[in-house]
């Protein structure tokens, strides 16, 4: 995954997360604004408007929405899902964003008879 660059530096962005009950977890992304979409992705009332392709809020989740055997889903929107979803969802502690700038590795030794 190829890093951002900022003033020739190049930088690594972490999305870090906690929900009650269960331990943290994290995600990286190579842009800041990857990570932007990440954490209104989780904490917006709105999370479809940060789906990507874009999504009509009220446009069913697969194909046509019909409740006939073509459709998968059901007739559920993605409103809808969302809303199903972050309510079987433990709350949210915390989510923020953390930085770093990649470096190369450094060698720091070998075992015995190693390359």
């Amino acid at each position: 995954m190829p890093a951002e660059m900022i003033a020739g530096r190049e930088m690594e962005y972490r999305v870090v997360w906690k929900r009650q009950h269960e331990g943290r977890k994290n995600k990286i992304f190579a842009t800041v604004r990857g990570a932007s979409r990440r954490i209104n992705i989780m904490t917006s009332d709105e999370p479809w408007k940060f789906y990507y392709p874009p999504v009509d809020p009220d446009a069913f989740v697969c194909c046509a929405g019909g409740f006939d055997q073509m459709c998968g889903c059901g007739g559920v929107t993605y409103r809808d899902e969302s809303e199903h979803t972050r309510n079987r969802l433990s709350p949210l502690e915390f989510a923020r964003i953390e930085e770093r700038e990649v470096k190369e590795w450094a060698a720091i030794g070998t075992p015995e008879g190693g390359p």
